[in-house]
């Protein structure tokens, strides 16, 4: 009977322990999703940039709307994590400065662009 309570207690041991390091794998791979979430967002609004330099509002206009759509869908996920929630937050006030800034005169060159101009207020409120 002894050894029949041990192997079970060794067995529940054992799935305890298996859960918890299957938990902790899937939380790390959260934490990774989002880390690429974040270089994703980065690149696409240094891509919005590009194609606003380069004059292809159009352009510049659908590369903003993917990527305020992957930031909104981050956001849900960002907010379990304070480091990455920063991080993204830092990413997106950068970006907005940009767009603000008298120097590279974006607002000003997008002003045809109503849609454009819509999508950058999103992200910069």
């Amino acid at each position: 009977m002894r050894i029949i309570l041990s192997i079970a207690l060794l067995l529940l041991v054992g799935l305890g322990l298996s859960s918890f390091f299957a938990f902790s794998k899937l939380k790390q791979t959260k934490i990774e999703a989002l880390e690429h979430n974040l270089y994703i967002f980065e690149r696409g609004l240094e891509d919005v940039r590009t194609c606003l330099d380069a004059e292809e509002f159009e352009l510049a206009q659908l590369r903003l709307q993917e990527t305020t759509q992957l930031w909104k869908e981050s956001q849900q996920l960002a907010k379990r994590n304070p480091t990455v929630q920063r991080s993204f937050e830092a990413v997106r006030k950068k970006y907005c400065k940009i767009w603000n800034d008298p120097e590279w005169n974006y607002r000003y060159r997008a002003s045809n662009y109503p849609a454009l101009q819509k999508e950058f207020e999103k992200i910069c409120e």
